[in-house]
């Protein structure tokens, strides 16, 4: 070995180590976020800008003055699900399969409210529900996923009991959430229309994936305990650590 190999510097890969734990922690933020706030601000935003009744789903909002907020929130989503991925294949592909459903959402709206559709909206409106209804269920696999303990990697450290049973009761609460909706759609318009129980069904389930997303953004929490990490965090203090990350939820 030559002399000069003893002389790198070993902060190099603990520094690139410290960028990209937490670019990734802020990828699972952001989803965590956009999944749970989206529904309020939808809600939010329609009341504010127009006098109309409230949208029986979150599909309809594509029809209100917050369509563009709706359809580049989704967008965002979907396209965050498909760079998501911890070198695990089968999360790799459920997370792909994800975005690639809130993609179609967002590109090929719900049927419009209206008297009589067109052959096209009513099939873009069929397509529409098809690519929803495969975005919930891969919201849901990933959620119980993240229970695992290659949730965070191949060689990572399996999360605690306590994240595990959030993880795994998140999955079954947005499948029972999932399947109501279907029955809801069954329900006659008039009666959604009043109780709302569509979209509340919907914004429930998108909520409680996002935040199993946010629970995440701390699965990673050990890892920035590392020197070099700690060191990114807390500047003038080498060594130190974060009391939040001696007893990570996720």
């Amino acid at each position: 070995m030559r002399p000069e190999a003893e002389n790198v510097p070993v902060s190099v890969p603990r520094t690139e180590a410290a960028s990209v734990v937490a670019s990734f922690l802020l990828l699972r933020r952001v989803i965590g976020w956009i999944g749970t706030l989206l529904p309020v601000v939808l809600v939010a935003g329609d009341a504010v800008f127009s006098s109309a009744p409230l949208p029986i789903s979150l599909s309809d909002y594509y029809y209100t003055p917050m369509r563009n907020i709706m359809v580049g929130s989704l967008c965002v989503l979907g396209v965050f699900l498909v760079l998501y991925d911890v070198g695990v294949r089968l999360d790799h592909w459920v997370t792909n399969i994800a975005g690639v459903g809130v993609l179609g959402v967002a590109f090929l709206p719900g049927s419009p409210e209206v008297a009589h559709l067109t052959t096209s909206e009513e099939v873009i409106g069929n397509v529409h529900v098809v690519f929803a209804s495969i975005a919930f269920v891969a919201f849901s696999i990933t959620t119980w996923r993240f229970g695992r303990a290659d949730s965070d990697g191949p060689n990572a450290e399996a999360p605690s009991k306590r994240a595990c049973t959030f993880y795994r009761a998140s999955s079954l609460v947005m499948l029972v959430f999932i399947v109501l909706s279907g029955v809801a759609i069954l329900v006659p318009v008039s009666i959604q229309d009043d109780t709302k129980v569509l979209f509340i069904l919907e914004a429930l389930a998108c909520m409680t994936f996002g935040m199993s997303f946010l629970v995440k953004g701390q699965g990673l929490q050990p890892l920035v305990s590392a020197p070099g990490v700690a060191l990114a965090r807390n500047p003038g203090q080498p060594g130190s650590n974060s009391p939040a990350s001696e007893e990570p939820l996720g």
